[in-house]
Order: structure tokens, then sequence, then C-alpha cells
């Protein structure tokens, strides 16, 4: 019998030792549940926004949420993966996560799915109105200061038409509205960043 308080652990190789090539890609990979924990305070607030104010969460309930929520992601998000292999994609979409919902078979996917859909297209409705928010609007619509590369074609003939080199320009005008031309400027304003000078005549 060993002495009491002595280990029967068999001793650490010294620290200085290199460790060998499977040791270190064992090491590499073996991550834990806790490297891909949720976000507590997100967990929290979303926990507490569906229980009624007056029942309080204890420490171990919050616990098991972040764990099983950890979990059920990243076997959802697994199953995506497959669906997104299946159909010879790299990138999990939204079809892959539905799909993979109705294929892990979580209670009745008929009434999950539906929501989930509807989720979705809110989700979606309310980016298109974000991006639609964020795009200023006016002349230029925040492209920056307009630079002109052509000429003026003949300053005594036609009525002062810019050329543009090589289709430049074309698409601005033709977003702008119109884009024939006819458009009139106040001969007293230059536009920014427009580098052709207003010439007027002295008659």
């Amino acid at each position: 019998m060993p002495p009491k308080g002595a280990t029967s652990h068999p001793p650490k190789p010294p620290s200085n030792v290199p460790l060998s090539a499977a040791a270190q890609q064992q090491r590499a990979n073996s991550a834990g549940i806790a490297e891909f924990e949720l976000p507590k305070t997100n967990l929290t607030k979303l926990a507490k926004g569906s229980i009624p104010d007056n029942v309080k969460m204890q420490q171990d309930v919050v616990l098991a949420l972040l764990r099983g929520s950890t979990v059920f992601i990243s076997y959802l998000t697994a199953a995506a993966h497959d669906q997104a292999i299946d159909r010879s994609g790299k990138t999990i979409t939204a079809s892959d996560v539905i799909k993979a919902i109705t294929e892990l078979d979580f209670g009745p996917a008929d009434a999950l799915v539906p929501l989930l859909e509807q989720e979705l297209a809110a989700y979606r409705a309310n980016m298109q109105r974000a991006k639609a928010a964020k795009k200023p609007s006016g002349p230029g619509r925040g492209k920056g200061p307009r630079k002109s590369t052509g000429t003026v074609q003949g300053e005594g003939e036609g009525d002062g038409d810019v050329e543009m080199g090589e289709g430049e320009g074309e698409e601005e005008e033709e977003e702008e509205g119109g884009g024939d031309g006819d458009d009139i400027e106040d001969e007293g304003e230059v536009a920014v960043g427009d580098e052709s000078e207003l010439v007027e005549d002295d008659n």
C-alpha cells in the first residue's frame, strides 16, 4: 500500500519536452462546450422576456438554458450544413435551416415551420426597409463628387454638350431620370465636383 497522501498518478512529462504531432492535433481540436456558448446576457434577456415578471430564475436554470441552447444551435447548424452539402452549396441558407428543422423532427414541424417562415419574412422586410432608409435621396445619391472626364464639343457650335469618355456617367444619367440631356441648370450655379465651366455669350 502506498503511503498516506501519495498519488498513484503517473508523473507528468517535463514542460520543456515538445508534444508529439498527434498530441498537438488533439489539443487543438479539443474544444469544450464552453468555447461555443451563446452570450449569457442575451439568453437571459430572452428567457426573462418569456416568463412572468414575478418568476425568478436560479443560476442553475440560466446555466441549463445556456448549455441546452448551445447544444441545440450546434446540432441544428450541423444538420443545416448537411442540407447545404446535399444541394452542393458551401453556405447555409434559411431554407437549409428550415429543411433541417423538419428533418430533425423536434415535435410537430408543421407548427414550427410556418412560424419560422413568417419570422423570416418579417426579418427580410425589416432589412429591406432599413436598406431603403439608409439610401440617400436626391441627385447624386451619395456617390460622391461627380468627376467629368469629357470635353466640350466646340464652344461656338451646338448647345455645349459634354461628351463623356467610354460610356462613363451613362448609368448616373439614367438613374437621375430622363438622361436625355435636356435638363437645364441655373446659369449661376455650378455642381459640386463639376470640372466644366459655364460659358456665357456676351451677345
